[in-house]
């Protein structure tokens, strides 16, 4: 038999969903936790254009107080420069990276869109199949077991996809780094299977819809053709928007534009002490300026590099690990509340009444 599908759930039914309630509630970590370190990881990004501020406010300073007695720096002091081929290369300096920059941002802004309509064709398709479950007349058994690895399935699915954003080439899936819903409840040796391929989220992918499909023949999904084929509209969206996504991760920013930027920042992080203790006549007002211009388009060339690849591991991209944990969430509360109904408290004519009366206030205030 050509079917491959995946293994049972190893817990018993009324056990599962009380127990992935707690994993999800014990797991979820406290903004404290989440914001203080981050905060920190962030502001370090900014060390090397401190350090290119304070080295161009440092030779400012030096020229300035040191002009007098060394024959070098009272040179450099007492000579005259074009103030319009400095204003010239200066505005070079700000478009290109400014450009670049804009760029960058671009390319986080659409990477960040991406990967939030994943999370919700994730959650829609998910909870599309757990509300079809109700038109079910199968046993209970072979429902909630479906429902269950349903759930599985998905939180393995998007961390194979966050996974391959990320780069993650190593022989360790990605499902060892960020939380899954209860992994070991699916069979291992699929598992391993999984660790050892090269199209992880594809196959998984795959797994999913075997997954409906068999249960279409169970008559867990006994619900009419037309209306099934949304979830399975919704899981191609997912996959169709990943594999969109993947450009930002596969295809980087042209890397002679970036050497570039480099190199002319490194010549002006020298040029502006040069420049501002020519014409500046206190040390303080003169490093404090020449530090601002520095660290200022050192720090536009910085973000941009982190910004470029919105699912890379830098401190500005997305937290992976964070947005996974979102998902299960969701997945987990889809099931956790799959078999409510919402009841009106009062009579269809009262209810009616009090519509009209909600509206009518709203339109004569």
């Amino acid at each position: 038999e050509n079917r491959m599908s995946v293994g049972k759930i190893k817990f018993s039914t009324k056990e599962s969903l009380n127990y992935l309630l707690r994993l999800v509630k014990q797991s979820a970590p406290t903004s404290f936790q989440i914001w203080q370190p981050k905060m920190m990881a962030q502001l370090r990004t900014l060390l090397v254009p401190f350090a290119a501020g304070l080295l161009a406010a440092s030779l400012t300073a030096a020229v300035l107080l040191l002009g007098d007695y060394v024959a070098a720096f009272a040179a450099v002091k007492e000579s005259s420069f074009e103030t319009s081929a400095y204003t010239s290369f200066a505005s070079l300096i700000g478009f290109m990276t400014v450009f670049r920059t804009g760029q960058a941002y671009v390319r986080f802004a659409e990477g960040t869109m991406l990967i939030h309509q994943i999370l919700g064709d994730w959650h829609d398709a998910t909870s599309t199949l757990v509300a079809f479950c109700r038109y079910s007349d199968a046993d209970r058994e072979l429902i909630v077991g479906f429902q269950q690895k349903l759930v599985r399935l998905m939180s393995l699915l998007n961390a194979m996809i966050l996974g391959e954003l990320e780069g993650d080439d190593s022989s360790e899936m990605a499902a060892t780094r960020w939380e899954l819903i209860d992994v070991s409840g699916l069979d291992m040796r699929l598992l391993e299977l999984l660790a050892r391929s090269k199209s992880r989220p594809e196959i998984v992918f795959q797994w999913v819809q075997n997954e409906i499909v068999d249960n279409v023949k169970t008559g867990v999904l006994s619900i009419p053709p037309p209306l099934l084929t949304r979830a399975f509209q919704e899981l191609a969206s997912g996959m169709m928007k990943y594999h969109d996504a993947a450009k930002f991760a596969r295809v980087p920013f042209p890397l002679p534009y970036t050497v570039v930027v480099e190199l002319l920042l490194a010549i002006y992080a020298v040029v502006t002490p040069i420049v501002v203790s020519s014409w500046a006549e206190q040390v303080g007002w003169g490093a404090l300026f020449s530090f601002v211009l520095v660290f200022v388009v050192w720090s536009m060339h910085v973000l941009a590099l982190e910004l470029e690849n919105p699912y890379g591991a830098d401190a500005n991209d997305l937290d992976m690990g964070e947005i996974q944990c979102d998902l299960n969430r969701h997945l987990v509360a889809a099931l956790a509340h799959g078999h409510e109904k919402a009841e009106l408290v009062v009579g269809a004519d009262e209810a009616v009444h009090r519509v009209k009366a909600q509206y009518r206030r709203r339109v004569s205030a």
